[in-house]
């Protein structure tokens, strides 16, 4: 053997190639079935309705345009109970990270 490769430890073995999955933004009304890119789970998202841009412009709308019984009558709180105008915030049921937003805009 020779003295100078004694010395020397093999190399390592090449790592593992890890599998990996397109980050693909998550949008929609409804919970999707995905690969969550934080804990690696097969998972159908948790959905979440936020105020949003349209939201708030609906309650705008309704104070310029439908005064003065929009203010008066509380009908410019209408847009806050519907939550086809709010955005939609898909969450991993298992680890809670945010895996997309739609914005309803």
């Amino acid at each position: 053997m020779d003295k100078q490769n004694e010395y020397f430890a093999p190399p390592p073995p090449p790592p593992h190639p890890e599998i990996l999955v397109p980050i693909v933004p998550i949008r929609g009304q409804y919970p999707v079935r995905c690969v969550c890119i934080n804990c690696h789970q097969n998972i159908v998202t948790r959905i979440e309705k936020k105020n949003g841009l349209m939201t708030w412009a609906s309650v705008g709308g309704i104070c310029f345009f439908g005064a003065p019984c929009g203010c008066f009558l509380g009908c410019c709180l209408i847009p806050l109970c519907i939550d086809d105008l709010k955005d939609t915030v898909h969450h991993c049921p298992n680890c809670s990270i945010i895996l997309g937003i739609d914005k309803m805009v």
